[in-house]
């Protein structure tokens, strides 16, 4: 049963055109691959006044896919609460920030990024 929290997921995509040369996520082409099974990191931010954290990046094990909409379970324990560990969470492509195959070897390695340095 899927819980509805005051929260909203970190578009990957946005922040990523926003500041390219400081935050890197998977290539599109890798984060469409993602299956049943796999890890993915989302960022959660909170809708709510939070005595630490506007926000938390947190690891979901992926159970559903249809497409470029999935579901998962909340692997982590969170810092705030309102939200725990196994919770569902359903997210896009667009959300994954990071990505654990549980199959590594049937997966090339991640596009390499260049050093901040190397792109000016």
């Amino acid at each position: 049963m899927m819980i509805s929290f005051p929260f909203h997921l970190r578009d990957g995509d946005a922040a990523a055109a926003e500041s390219p040369y400081t935050f890197f996520i998977p290539l599109r082409e890798e984060r469409v691959q993602v299956a049943v099974g796999d890890l993915v990191k989302l960022g959660f931010e909170y809708d709510w006044d939070t005595q630490d954290y506007a926000g938390e990046r947190m690891w979901v094990e992926v159970t559903e896919k249809a497409g470029l909409t999935l579901t998962g379970t909340l692997a982590n324990e969170p810092w705030e609460k309102g939200l725990e560990r196994g919770m569902e969470v359903a997210f896009g492509v667009e959300n994954i920030l990071d990505i654990e195959w549980a199959k590594p070897d049937q997966h090339p390695p991640f596009h390499k990024h260049q050093s901040y340095w190397s792109r000016c």
